[in-house]
């Protein structure tokens, strides 16, 4: 395979150099120079479509590329995973139920009760268990501030740093919350606790990460058993100072209670009522049964008088009375018939024939009968209606006479009725506090809590971290990538020709073969022999000349 030379280089080694023959210059420099003319002139086609070959084609060119960077890649990441420091991690099962505080049950005095915000509530928790108080707490009753993994500093890849401060001894004092030392332990402290909440239910997982596996179990048991305890202390000094204030309170309200009394006592004494309650509730009542009398008194009124309206407008045929009546009907009926037969004999006899006079009384009887029975409904009906209004005005004055007396009582017991009240509400209050205070103190010496330890740490077989084959893996695959990518910047950054198909693909030009590239020392002999073969042979040049310019030209158009 011949080396990789430049395209100007190929352009001057088919136009010849210029100590060539004349013949051969003059016969293929024009026909080469003419072509590529065209060829410039001519559209250029569109780029074709990468094809996936052609990427694998770059990447096999540039294996060695590839190799290097997955090899450096995966062996730094190798090194820097085996040489990492095992960590340990101790793992602590937590069940954390939303509760809301109950000292005082307001539900009881108001219906619009504060509810706890569940998510806020757990979130608050999980602050808790990753708080500095929390945390220095753990790190004084395991004395981790004597531990070298957490007094120092860390310094760059995970080392540690000299402490400038002193190195606290073996025998364990109180510590020295002022020096940098202590702060670096409990700051390592919070850096390797991890809260977890797990989904759709109230548990949490609670891990801390330690060198020691050790110390990573008694870390966590430590933390979740503080948190606990450090929850129950909150709830007792709660209940406390409830009972404490509760105390006062109801000393206050006491007093309040027995000045109450002695005021209403000596009010009824004063006014001389005794049985004010009963008796206003019996007026009360009373009056309640007249307004229902009168109501249903006013009711019946009203329909009476809807048929007394039918009687005034003389609307007789349309009262329910006459309609209902049976006598009423048939005597109409009878009256109809009689009238019938009247008409019928007259038709033939005279009115004064002793027939028609005979037919004429009957229909005068019925008429009377009929006037007088209309007259008897009539008169029920006008007696009903003055009943139902005089039974409507009597209640009626019973209910303001009543109304009168329901007021005197009320106007009497206003004032004792303002001191009941006070008194009630008072004694109420008092009862409900006392109440409350003896709830108080009863959850003060109680020892609940919504928290508990479900599953202890225990010492782990085996280390957390690092995870070498996750990230062997992840350095195989970054350093895959790393060289996949540096050999298509390598190829992008690459302008030199190395084959004829790349040739032919950048001029838009047949190849007519392929030259050896020389060294600068052999490449005046290789012209020499050239030239030589192009004098001796001058027929040969021109059928070279003229071949060339038969292949590199476009075909002609055809004309005529």
């Amino acid at each position: 395979m011949n080396e990789s030379i430049d395209v100007h280089q190929r352009r001057g080694l088919v136009q010849g150099d210029q100590d060539s023959s004349g013949e051969s210059q003059h016969a293929i420099e024009p026909a080469f120079s003419r072509s590529l003319q065209e060829s410039e002139v001519l559209d250029v086609s569109p780029e074709e479509v990468p094809h996936l070959l052609d990427y694998w084609q770059v990447v096999l060119k540039r294996r060695w590329t590839v190799l290097v960077c997955l090899l450096v890649v995966f062996t730094t990441v190798a090194i820097g995973t085996l040489k990492k420091r095992p960590v340990y991690e101790g793992k602590v099962l937590l069940e954390i139920n939303p509760e809301e505080p109950q000292v005082l049950n307001f539900r009881e005095v108001s219906q619009e009760a504060p509810t706890v915000d569940v998510d806020s509530y757990r979130e608050t928790q999980y602050k808790i268990l990753r708080s500095r108080t929390l945390a220095e707490k753990v790190v004084n009753d395991l004395h981790l501030y004597q531990s070298p993994e957490f007094y120092r500093n860390r310094g760059l890849f995970g080392l540690y740093e000299s402490d400038p401060e002193k190195i606290p001894s073996s025998d364990p004092g109180p510590p020295d919350t002022l020096t940098d030392a202590y702060r670096n332990s409990v700051t390592h402290f919070l850096a390797s606790v991890d809260v977890n909440p797990v989904r759709r239910s109230n548990l949490v997982e609670v891990t801390f990460d330690s060198y020691s596996r050790t110390v990573a179990a008694l870390a966590a048991n430590k933390l979740a058993d503080d948190y606990v305890e450090q929850n129950l202390e909150v709830k007792w000094d709660a209940a406390e100072k409830a009972s404490q204030w509760l105390q006062g309170k109801n000393a206050e309200i006491k007093a309040k209670l027995e000045k109450a009394e002695d005021e209403l006592q000596a009010y009824a004494q004063a006014n001389s009522i005794v049985y004010i309650t009963e008796k206003q509730n019996m007026a009360t009542a009373r009056l309640e049964e007249l307004l229902e009398a009168y109501t249903k008194a006013q009711s019946e009124r009203f329909e009476k008088q809807s048929l007394y309206s039918l009687v005034e407008a003389g609307k007789i045929q349309d009262l329910p009375g006459v309609l209902s009546n049976r006598l009423v009907q048939d005597l109409e009926i009878r009256l109809a018939d009689t009238k019938r037969e009247y008409a019928q004999v007259t038709t033939w006899v005279k009115p004064d024939y002793p027939k028609a006079q005979q037919v004429e009384k009957q229909i005068d009887a019925l008429q009377a009968e009929l006037d007088k029975q209309k007259k008897a409904v009539v008169d029920n009906i006008v007696d009903e209606y003055r009943s139902a209004t005089a039974k409507e005005q009597y209640f009626a004055q019973a209910v303001d006479d009543q109304k009168r007396e329901v007021n005197e009582i009320a106007a009497r017991s206003i004032q004792y009725n303002i001191l009941k009240r006070e008194v009630d509400s008072n004694r109420q209050l008092y009862e409900g506090l006392l109440q409350r205070m003896k709830e108080a103190q009863a959850s003060a010496g109680l020892r609940a809590s919504n928290i508990r330890v479900v599953d202890a740490a225990e010492a782990p077989k085996y280390p957390a971290k690092p995870r070498v084959l996750l990230n062997l893996v992840l350095g195989l695959i970054l350093g895959l990538g790393l060289g996949v990518g540096m050999a298509f910047f390598q190829e992008y950054l690459d302008k030199t020709l190395k084959t004829p198909d790349e040739v032919e693909r950048l001029l838009r030009l047949p190849s007519l073969g392929v030259l050896p590239r020389f060294t600068p020392n052999g490449a005046g002999e290789v012209r020499r022999r050239l030239l030589r073969q192009f004098r001796l042979m001058p027929k040969c040049s021109k059928l070279f000349a003229r071949f060339a310019l038969r292949s590199c030209s476009p075909p002609a158009p055809c004309h005529g």
